[in-house]
């Protein structure tokens, strides 16, 4: 998971560089505003000689922001931990260049994002209740983030008294409640459909979070009564872990598989309700009748009858006396002939079988899109494209969603990726829906 190498790399850095940070904040907020105008650039021209895993685990780091949100944990953390404690000890004289550090590490993903907030907002598309959650907890966070990273600066902090701005500076504990919630806005629907990845992403980051929270909460319960220390830290520990269970039960998959079974079943036990009724046994005595009894019974005939039936007996009789053994083999000779000389008859001569290039199969393929991997499951039968499943871990997945709608169905059409279609905005997920049934004809191809 990209946030889990995130804060791995955040808890490093922040413990081996902070005393340099501390030190030379400038060259690293330099280095820091270099770094991000790099990373901007890369994840929007999208080299096509730039491997998938360094899309994913180097640029990735930060358009998608993943280690700004992983220093701002340390930077939450470390007002978090006990006093006097070495971490908060080590930590705490760099945390204002920390955070000054970390918001400018967070404007790659920021600018990267709005850009593409805006675009879809003006593409006259209805836009979705998540999506407008989304833009406007992303505005929040950054009308507080550029206020407080302004007066983190030590020339302007001077100018403020102590009270003062540390009762502004309190505004980031909203900071950090609304990067929770931007992180469930997109990552709850996706754990609801099933994605991948999707659902240990809830569980992390509401682990950290609302860990934080806890430990936040304890911190300033035992200030006011420490006797109660261990009650607090008890009642801050089970709080957070029945929010955490209660989001990851929000997460979790609807399941399907009951409403088939019942489905499949419904038939079954309609058909089983009916059988009754059609095999009731019929209890009624038989009337007797004069007429006389069909071939193959057994009921001894009646006085009435005994004649008719002599005659009939009779008639039977010289039939069967008529055909002697001897005709016996004039009547299964026709049988034999047809199959004597069907052997001489012209047979068609058999069709030959059709040579396939493909194996058929369902093979799935991943590739990087606009700003995370895209993954596809491409079905061949008889070297024909059968079906084109794909789904993204994007931010925003309407492009690809559009891609999918048009650029499938001109595959399927053709039987070839190499078609024209191409979506207006979505040329990216466009050629890697091309690609990836490439790939997949590749790996199904005969050796």
């Amino acid at each position: 998971m990209l946030f889990l190498t995130a804060i791995v790399i955040a808890c490093i850095f922040s413990w081996f560089c902070g005393e340099a940070l501390r030190k030379h904040p400038y060259l690293f907020y330099g280095a820091g505003a270099l770094l991000t105008i790099v990373m901007f650039v890369l994840g929007n021209v999208h080299l096509q000689a730039i491997p998938d895993w360094v899309n994913t685990y180097v640029i990735g780091l930060f358009t998608h922001g993943a280690l700004a949100g992983a220093l701002w944990c340390v930077v939450a953390y470390t007002g978090a931990l006990p006093n006097g404690s070495a971490p908060m000890k080590r930590l705490m004289p760099c945390r204002g260049e920390l955070s000054i550090f970390t918001a400018i590490i967070t404007l790659s993903h920021a600018v990267l994002y709005g850009v593409t907030y805006v675009k879809r907002l003006f593409s006259g598309r209805p836009a979705e209740a998540d999506f407008l959650m989304t833009c406007v907890i992303s505005l929040l966070l950054m009308l507080i983030m550029v206020p407080l990273t302004v007066i983190s600066f030590k020339q302007i902090r001077k100018k403020f008294k102590a009270k003062t701005w540390k009762n502004i500076q309190r505004a980031a504990y909203v900071f950090y409640a609304l990067i929770y919630m931007h992180v469930l806005v997109i990552m709850l629907p996706r754990a609801k459909m099933g994605r991948e990845g999707a659902m240990l992403s809830v569980i992390v980051y509401s682990v950290i979070f609302l860990g934080y929270a806890a430990m936040r909460l304890h911190k300033m319960l035992v200030r006011k009564k420490p006797e109660r220390r261990r009650l607090y830290a008890a009642v801050c520990g089970m709080g957070a872990l029945v929010i955490i269970g209660g989001t990851a039960y929000a997460a979790y998959p609807l399941p399907e598989v009951p409403a088939r079974v019942a489905a499949e079943t419904e038939p079954e036990t309609e058909a089983a309700e009916t059988i009754p009724a059609e095999t009731e046994p019929d209890t009624t005595e038989p009337v007797p009748t004069t007429e006389a009894p069909t071939e193959g019974t057994t009921e001894p005939p009646t006085e009435e009858t005994t004649e008719e039936t002599t005659v009939e007996t009779t008639e039977e009789t010289t039939e069967e006396a008529e055909s002697t053994p001897e005709d016996a083999p004039q009547e299964e000779q026709p049988q034999q002939d047809p199959q004597e000389e069907q052997p001489q008859q012209e047979q068609p001569a058999p069709e030959p079988e059709p040579q396939y290039q493909y194996n058929n199969g369902t093979y799935s393929v991943t590739l990087f899109g606009y700003d995370a991997e895209e993954h596809f499951e491409i079905t061949i039968e008889n070297d024909r494209i059968t079906s084109i499943n794909g789904w993204c871990d994007e931010s925003d997945p309407w492009y690809f969603d559009e891609a999918m709608r048009v650029v499938r169905d001109a595959i399927l059409n053709a039987n070839s990726p190499d078609v024209p279609d191409m979506v207006s905005g979505a040329t990216i997920s466009s050629d890697a829906i091309k690609q990836a049934v490439r790939q997949a004809l590749d790996q199904a191809r005969k050796s």
